[in-house]
């Protein structure tokens, strides 16, 4: 078409175009029919659409020829690179391609939500570009098509929503119901007509608890009351006589267009696993108690029992020990000036052996106290503690030449008293254990790592093989001879039982001749 439309003939167009677009159903293709319009109703000689297909290229489909264009011949890549073009910028163009005939086409951008979705190609056999009014025309052209394919989306969304509700509210395993303001049931999906023994239709109109419970009243605690009386979400648990289950039940209002109650969504889910579960739960909590109550007793009596056994041993082993340390000094007068050495070294081994006697006794008794002594937790600083506790072993220090290395150490919650025994007993085997060295050197430091502190005393001295670690915090357990190095072997089970006691660890390290470090950790919080 060469001629221009007159004003009358523009509207007319376009009057007869929104007609045959409204009037298509949900069956036909509007890109397909939109050509047609533009054929029909425009006098267009080509009409077309481009689109991106599925692998992002240019695809320019429905394409439809007036009789007079039928043998026209377009150039494929021209088209494409127009139609990218318009999705690229969103504004229309033109390519005048010189066949015989010559045909002028233009692209319009087809815009949904503000965004081309598709460009409409138009062609005319004419060899120059449209008339401003024919623009116009194909630009509102190109927006009825825009609109309508919007308005098609929106149509499909909502029709997709509806069938997804749809599917849900009849595939759900919980029991739901649509109720009125009468508690009758005005739809009910799959789960519930079959927990009601009924169809869903059978359910449609019948009230919902003689429906569903087989009641003759409103039981007492129904939500649904609730939220007829203020229109809030409420909810409840509620045990089916007929079906002997236990259901948990939430109501939340309807409200109509204008904000006023209209009715409400019942929903029961089967909860009776979940109470069996919280039945045996409680079950076992009460045997639990119970078992504590009787371990308790069971400790209660040990611990008196180790009590008794602590005063017998402080009293009653105390006083053969007396006397064994008595006769022998008797002994010791009535040889003295007497030429037999082996009878005073006979003597002298008794006496030391009930001193160490008496020694691992008390050892004994204060490490059963550590176990026992009720702990006064207080914040305090660490460095302090360490260095009253170097303090107090100026007599083990005396005349020897060591070297004390102390690093920045933080503060701490804990027993002051009980930790500084830790400290204390650390020490002094590191005092010990370096005796052989003509310079001891001792490092005390601490790191953090995570919620502790890691508190350690490194030393120089003797060491020990770390194929014995595992018996250096056990009772009486000693890795050195009396001849070499005294004591009783309680000292690091009394740190052990002392951090365990504060929530912390203890390990060692060491290697034999190369020295020994002792850790133990703390909580940082109380």
């Amino acid at each position: 078409m060469t001629e221009p439309f007159s004003d009358k003939q523009q509207i007319k167009a376009f009057i007869n175009a929104a007609q045959y677009i409204a009037g298509l159903t949900s069956g036909q293709d509007i890109w397909e029919e939109a050509g047609k319009v533009l054929l029909r109703f425009f006098d267009a000689d080509f009409a077309a659409f481009g689109r991106y297909d599925t692998d992002g290229n240019i695809d320019i489909g429905y394409r439809l020829f007036s009789d007079d264009a039928a043998s026209v011949l377009l150039t494929e890549q021209e088209l494409k690179t127009a139609v990218r073009d318009v999705f690229e910028s969103g504004f229309l163009t033109f390519v005048s391609l010189p066949y015989d005939p010559p045909i002028t086409v233009a692209f319009f951008p087809v815009l949904h939500q503000n965004r081309v979705v598709s460009v409409m190609l138009v062609g005319h056999l004419a060899d120059k570009q449209m008339e401003k009014n024919m623009l116009d025309l194909y630009l509102a052209a190109a927006g009825l098509i825009g609109s309508t394919y919007s308005r098609n989306m929106s149509a499909m969304a909502v029709l997709q929503a509806k069938e997804d509700w749809e599917r849900t509210f009849e595939t759900v395993p919980d029991m739901i119901a649509l109720l009125d303001l009468k508690y009758h049931i005005v739809r009910a999906n799959k789960a519930m007509a079959a927990g009601s023994g009924l169809t869903s239709e059978q359910c449609i109109g019948g009230i919902c608890y003689r429906t569903f419970q087989c009641g003759y009243e409103v039981p007492s605690n129904c939500p649904y009351t609730k939220l007829l009386a203020d229109g809030l979400e409420h909810t409840a648990e509620i045990y089916h006589d007929r079906l002997h289950r236990y259901f948990f039940v939430s109501v939340s209002p309807l409200k109509d267009k204008d904000g006023k109650l209209s009715g409400g969504v019942y929903v029961a889910r089967d909860i009776t696993e979940r109470k069996r579960a919280e039945d045996e739960i409680r079950r076992l909590n009460a045997e639990l108690e119970e078992r504590v109550l009787e371990r308790t007793a069971q400790l209660t009596a040990a611990n008196q029992e180790l009590e008794a056994f602590a005063y017998s041993v402080s009293h009653d082993l105390r006083a053969p020990l007396r006397h064994m340390a008595g006769f022998a000094k008797l002994l010791q007068k009535r040889i003295e000036g007497l030429p037999d050495e082996k009878n005073i070294h006979y003597t002298n081994m008794i006496e030391g052996a009930a001193k160490r006697m008496g020694m691992l006794i008390d050892d004994l008794l204060f490490f059963s106290r550590t176990g026992r002594v009720e702990m006064r937790k207080v914040e305090f600083s660490m460095k302090g503690l360490m260095l009253d506790s170097i303090g107090d072993l100026g007599d083990e220090t005396g005349g020897r030449d060591i070297s004390w290395d102390i690093g920045e150490l933080p503060s701490v919650w804990g027993d002051p008293s009980l930790l500084k025994l830790v400290c204390d007993n650390l020490f002094s085997n590191a005092i010990k254990f370096t005796r052989t060295r003509p310079r001891a050197e001792i490092r005390i430091g601490c790191k953090e790592d995570g919620d502790e502190f890691i508190f350690f005393v490194r030393d120089n001295g003797v060491g020990f093989d770390m194929g014995n670690v595992d018996r250096l915090f056990g009772v009486f357990h000693r890795l050195h001879s009396q001849d070499e190095f005294e004591g009783t072997g309680i000292g690091l089970a009394n740190v052990r039982r002392i951090i365990s006691r504060h929530g912390g660890r203890t390990w060692a390290e060491g290697s034999t001749e190369e020295g020994a470090a002792f850790y133990f950790t703390l909580p940082k919080t109380r």
